[in-house]
């Protein structure tokens, strides 16, 4: 799922141009960074292609299509939960509370970074959204595994049934779910 190989860039002579006017421009605008524009600038300009990952150090590998549509695939799944326990007139889950626990920040981050752009940049599922900040969501333990058993259950469920679970349904999924996922309301 991960790809870890390092970035790589290959402007093509009018791409290093507009690069090297773009980087005159924000040397202008950001004083403070106005050496490091200047370096990049020359790398640009005197082709040291050996330095042109410098430009693009800070950046990312793309993520794969397939594990964005797996993060959106838990946040539906958590919603599901989340309403089904809401509804729920069952006494165990009286003043409880789904949370989306999220992501390991050290063997997951990816998965962690689009949970957050997805929650507050895109402002979706308000509903998983926890009070307190944007770097929620680091479970300090890998929950991959608890997720993908999760998905496998609510995949099987008859198209139907998987946005209106049943008790045995709910249960079973609670059952799979990462530890801190139920919890006391905070009322």
């Amino acid at each position: 799922m991960e790809n870890n190989e390092p970035l790589e860039l290959h402007p093509t002579t009018e791409q290093r141009l507009i690069l090297m006017n773009q980087y005159k421009i924000l040397e202008k605008l950001y004083p403070e960074d106005a050496e490091t524009y200047e370096r990049y600038q020359e790398i640009l300009n005197e082709g040291y292609t050996l330095h042109y990952s410098e430009l693009i150090d800070h950046m990312s590998q793309p993520m794969e299509e397939n594990d964005m549509r797996f993060v959106l695939d838990i946040l539906d799944l958590y919603s599901t939960l989340f309403y089904a326990v809401f509804r729920s007139d069952n006494p165990k889950y009286k003043n409880k509370q789904i949370y989306f626990p999220g992501f390991d920040g050290n063997h997951e981050y990816k998965y962690l970074n689009y949970t957050r752009f997805f929650l507050f940049r895109l402002n979706r599922f308000n509903e998983l959204q926890k009070e307190d900040t944007y770097e929620s969501y680091n479970t300090h333990g890998q929950t991959l595994g608890y997720y993908k058993k999760m998905l496998n259950y609510w995949n099987e469920l008859p198209q139907k049934n998987k946005f209106n679970l049943t008790s045995e349904q709910l249960d079973a999924l609670l059952d799979m779910a990462y530890p801190e996922t139920l919890g006391v309301k905070n009322v």
